[in-house]
């Protein structure tokens, strides 16, 4: 069987009996790893500082192609986010980023950008202010699965656009009976501000959002959150604690973000 040694985060744990695991890792160079680690709550074994949620640390596993599960044989842990631990908003934010990978991504499909992009973002989380970091993140999601957001909205100034899910593209702004055209209604200024994130995306630098009004990237996370539900195709079990609003205004609703 194929072993392999990669650096990891720890996305979900879960006990599979009295001495062992089942843990959900994202990989740098294998992507998202499922696997069962033998006799992980033992005090005395091969997996050093045990899996928790929202940790790196190096793994090595058998890979079997005959099972959806590998065989973690050793963990190492390297690197404990302390900035989740700080607050419950700043720990429903990491726990929301590793929800996203974990549905986000297929097995066996590494993506070693987002993979860094994960590590920075839960490195920033600080317990203050983490919408910044969120909507970083749900950008480069959406970049590496390959559903990035059109954002030419073409001539004119009107304040207010609209957003097809299905295209993935800005159209007109439909108007009051938005929901049932299955179009969601955004504002331009919500635009220009993801706009910024996606030129620091293609090389343009980094933004400075320091300054942005934070009801402006709370509208702007709440978008691409509903973006990420629509392709995803379902509710993840940590939506409402990152956005609390996300459970009232969603794309069977329409988005006015």
């Amino acid at each position: 069987m194929p072993t392999l040694r990669d650096q990891a985060v720890v996305l979900r744990r879960w006990d599979f009996s009295e001495t062992s695991q089942t843990v959900s890792l994202f990989c740098r160079e294998q992507g998202v790893l499922r696997g069962l680690a033998k006799g992980a709550k033992r005090e005395r074994g091969k997996f050093c500082g045990g899996f928790e949620p929202l940790t790196r640390g190096e793994i090595v596993a058998i890979v079997k192609p005959t099972t959806d599960l590998a065989n973690l044989i050793e963990w190492d842990l390297q690197e404990v986010y302390t900035g989740s631990r700080r607050s419950l908003r700043a720990f429903h934010a990491g726990m929301f980023l590793a929800d996203l990978v974990d549905h986000a991504m297929s097995q066996a499909d590494p993506h070693p950008a987002l993979w860094d992009e994960l590590t920075r973002a839960l490195a920033a989380l600080d317990g203050d202010n983490p919408e910044t970091t969120l909507l970083r993140f749900q950008w480069a999601t959406l970049v590496e699965t390959g559903h990035r957001p059109e954002l030419d909205a073409g001539p004119g100034d009107a304040p207010t656009l609209g957003f097809d899910p299905d295209a993935g593209r800005l159209v007109p702004d439909p108007g009051s009976d938005a929901a049932h055209r299955g179009v969601w209604r955004i504002r331009r200024e919500t635009v220009d501000l993801l706009r910024r994130v996606d030129a620091w995306f293609a090389g343009g630098g980094a933004p400075d959002l320091a300054a942005t009004d934070g009801a402006r990237l709370r509208r702007a996370n709440l978008f691409l959150a509903s973006h990420l539900r629509w392709v995803i195709g379902r509710d993840l079990p940590t939506l409402a604690g990152a956005f609390p609003d996300a459970a009232r205004r969603g794309p069977e609703r329409g988005v006015r973000a």
